[in-house]
């Protein structure tokens, strides 16, 4: 487990660099002048990395929708929760050999009006909609390598400020429909 550490550390360094670049501005034109590495190096989001969910579950007190793991068709080896200043962004890893679940939650509750964006590698294919249990209404949509094989299946919703997204790999189309059926985002609207 120690080995995993440094790595873990390195993964981070996008989130940290990220995070960074959005405090001190975020998108800007060709006219104005790209931030220095100084100015980004300024600012340190403070990230708390949990090694499995009942940890950031026993530490963290947050509203997030957080699918139970009978939802799954599979037990997941590996476990992981990282939390970007208290709670902005967190991320939650499930993975074993064959497969992972991947979710992120941005809380935009702060901002009067905004935009959000995420990017996956790969092409993206099959957009479509599914509308869960709560008749509420992901986006969805698959993204291929290049011979065309499906790589992922993504969820995307925004939820009374929060988005979350969601990603899948080694799950069958009706295997994540459960998941996202069973996912209750009746919790953004207890605040």
């Amino acid at each position: 487990e120690e080995q995993d550490r440094p790595q873990r550390a390195s993964d981070l360094d996008g989130i940290a660099d990220m995070a960074a670049f959005l405090k001190i501005g975020g998108a800007f034109s060709i006219e104005d002048a790209v931030p220095d590495e100084a100015e980004a190096a300024a600012y340190e989001p403070e990230i708390i990395e949990y090694d499995s969910l009942e940890e950031f579950l026993a530490q963290e007190d947050m509203a997030i929708a957080i699918p139970p793991k009978d939802l799954f068709p599979m037990t997941f080896t590996s476990e992981r929760v990282c939390v970007i200043e208290a709670g902005l962004d967190v991320h939650i890893d499930f993975m074993n050999e064959d497969s992972y679940f991947m979710m992120h939650q941005t809380d935009n509750r702060g901002y009067e009006s905004y935009s959000s964006a995420t990017s996956y590698m790969g092409e993206s294919r099959n957009e479509r909609s599914f509308v869960n249990s709560q008749g509420l209404n992901y986006v969805m949509f698959d993204t291929v390598d290049e011979a065309g094989e499906i790589q992922s299946v993504h969820a995307v919703i925004s939820v009374n400020g929060r988005d979350l997204a969601l990603s899948f790999s080694g799950f069958e189309e009706n295997e994540i429909e459960q998941v996202l059926s069973g996912l209750d985002l009746s919790v953004y609207y207890q605040e």
